[in-house]
């Protein structure tokens, strides 16, 4: 599906590339056009240049330009589509009928209707809230969160005491059961009755990017369990990639570059209330990886703020490690924050007030030197037994640190501690970062190496083995299936570059060579339009073709081989390479495989001959 042409100027014009940049940072007149700090990249000095007269921007810094449509799918977090119904909504201009989603796809119908459902929903939860004064006194006595940020900014509600009174309203609104249910709104017993999820609970909406309410949080009023309660995923949300108040906290982290990782949704508010709006929380999970990704995207630096207990050091921990094993190339300054005196930062803030806090903020500490500071408490340095248990504990620590120079820092201080060579410590963290890769290389999946779940859902068994979509089993070992997914990937990257090179590689490969099912759905959506795509620089043309997460993944992809594959001369060789990786893994690898691969070696040897005699179009 694609947008018109007249219908992106018209949304263009109407959104002049400075007045949207400027609800983000703060812009400097220099001449005709405007200066500014990148909103991309933490910086002192200026380097992001605004183009009044061709609507054009550039960072001479990180490198990132584009126009106003890509400014937003950047800042936001969305795809072209969504940029585009961004700015059309900023600038009242009715975007065409068919939006987004045509007619007859029953996933959109059906995330719609759920949306439509959550929003019935937040409205219901908030008239009673009104209607409830002992639930008001709650928040405005106990919690301490002022009417304007609860009510306000968070929309917070109440859900009643009983067990079928969001049931029958949403009923009544005209939504049929299956709808309801799928909502994740209300559950259905033994008897096939429906009632309501959340009961006797203060309700905290959950919204996405856009401001789309996709869940709900509910928190009890007195000492029962479970204490908070959490919408089920559903269509329109999934816990495991969605992180509470981003909505609200992105200007913020785009000002500052730096985010506070709170625990819980009511922590984030009371950060809020005290004037700290770039607090964010997972929702009622551990921190997961595609959690870290979507902090990573917005920010350069984290602040781990969670409760000063044994179980909230533990989650401290894992989140560094999530943080430093993450598979972006993009480093992260990773710091905790130490909160004494108090439980968490609500109670600090309602003991101590915002102004202490900042200073307990400012002071928080490096992720290694806290964890470095861990492992010691129970050490006598003093005794060689201790030292060489310093020694062992510090070297888990430091195999974490991706960067060399920074690793070596610490290397050297820890070394000169337990009086011992720094090289010999040096080599002994070494070895146990071997020892990780080696490990990480066996399992065919940790949460954290190269195959990301999300992207290749029933794909990866508990066994190691590979499912192909077609049903048959593929035993590839780790390496093999690690190898195969990058190369499909790859393949993607290079004909959504280079366009000219897709009838080669849809002549070389059909969809039923791809083992993983988001890749094929891809490759399946480019092979159609092959006779009218020009160039895939306007990316809606598979939009219609694809899901919202296979879409996103597809540009996903795009971007990260963006400043990778840059150079034509050497992609013949590179697509060359991933073709036949892919066609060697292939179950029906055999006479007909052979004879692509043969033709297509003939193909890549042309074009290196062709590249000789610079007759290469570039």
């Amino acid at each position: 599906m694609s947008i018109s042409d007249d219908f992106k100027h018209q949304v263009k014009s109407a959104n002049p590339l400075e007045s949207v940049v400027a609800n983000y940072v703060s812009l400097k007149r220099s001449g005709r056009n405007y200066v500014c700090c990148c909103p991309f990249h933490s910086e002192k000095t200026p380097s992001f240049h605004i183009n009044v007269e061709d609507g054009f921007y550039k960072c001479f810094g990180c490198g990132e330009s584009g126009d106003v449509f890509s400014f937003i799918m950047k800042m936001e977090n969305c795809d072209f589509i969504g940029a585009v119904e961004f700015l059309s909504n900023r600038a009242g201009i009715s975007m065409p009928k068919w939006n987004r989603f045509s007619n007859n796809d029953k996933n959109s119908k059906e995330r719609n209707t759920i949306l439509s459902i959550n929003r019935e929903a937040r409205l219901f939860f908030y008239k009673k809230l009104t209607q409830s004064s002992h639930v008001i006194d709650y928040i405005k006595n106990v919690r301490k969160i002022s009417a304007n940020t609860s009510l306000i900014v968070y929309n917070v509600g109440y859900a009643p005491n009983e067990w079928f009174a969001l049931t029958k309203h949403l009923r009544e609104l005209g939504f049929k059961d299956e709808d309801i249910l799928k909502s994740g709104l209300v559950k259905k017993n033994g008897s096939g009755t429906l009632y309501d999820f959340f009961k006797n609970r203060l309700i905290v909406p959950i919204l996405d990017i856009k401001g789309n309410v996709i869940a709900f949080g509910g928190r009890i009023l007195d000492n029962s369990m479970p204490k908070y309660l959490n919408s089920p995923d559903t269509p329109v949300f999934k816990k495991s990639e969605q992180l509470f108040s981003l909505n609200l906290a992105k200007k913020s982290i785009a000002k500052s570059r730096s985010v506070i990782l709170a625990e819980g949704y009511m922590d984030v508010m009371a950060l809020y209330d005290a004037g700290f709006q770039n607090a964010v929380a997972s929702l009622g999970t551990s921190l997961t990886p595609e959690q870290v990704s979507l902090i990573k995207r917005y920010a350069d630096e984290v602040i781990i703020c969670y409760d000063n207990d044994t179980a909230g050091i533990n989650a401290t921990n894992r989140a560094i490690s999530l943080f430093l094993n993450s598979s972006t190339d993009k480093e992260l300054k990773i710091k905790v924050l130490q909160v004494t005196g108090a439980k968490d930062p609500d109670e600090y803030i309602k003991t101590y007030g915002k102004d202490r806090f900042k200073l307990l903020l400012q002071g928080s500490l490096d992720a290694i030197d806290f964890q470095l500071n861990q492992v010691r408490t129970d050490l006598n340095l003093n005794t060689n037994s201790g030292k060489i248990e310093l020694l062992k504990r510090s070297a888990n620590i430091l195999a974490q640190i991706q960067n060399s120079t920074s690793r070596e820092v610490y290397v050297s201080s820890i070394a000169r501690e337990c009086n011992i060579e720094p090289k010999t410590f040096s080599d002994t963290v070494k070895s146990v970062m071997a020892k990780k890769d080696r490990t990480s290389i066996r399992q065919p999946y940790n949460g954290n190496n190269m195959i990301d779940r999300k992207y290749i859902p029933n794909v990866l068994n508990s066994n190691g083995t590979v499912t192909n979509t077609n049903g048959y089993i593929a035993n590839f070992d780790a390496n093999s299936q690690i190898r195969l997914f990058n190369s499909e990937r790859e393949v993607i990257a290079y004909i959504s570059k280079f366009c000219d090179l897709i009838p080669y590689a849809t002549e070389s490969l059909s969809e039923d060579n791809f083992q993983f099912s988001r890749h094929k759905n891809i490759f399946k959506a480019i092979c159609k339009h092959t006779d009218a795509l020009n160039n895939l620089n306007d990316k809606s043309i598979i939009h219609s073709d694809l899901s919202e997460e296979d879409f996103e993944y597809f540009l996903n992809i795009c971007e990260e081989y963006r400043e990778i594959i840059t150079e034509y001369d050497v992609a013949p060789k590179g697509l060359s390479d991933c073709v036949q990786n892919i066609l060697e893994y292939s179950k029906d690898f055999n006479t007909m495989n052979n004879n692509r691969l043969t033709d297509l070696h003939k193909l890549r040897d042309r074009k290196l001959q062709e590249q000789k005699h610079k007759t290469l179009p570039r």
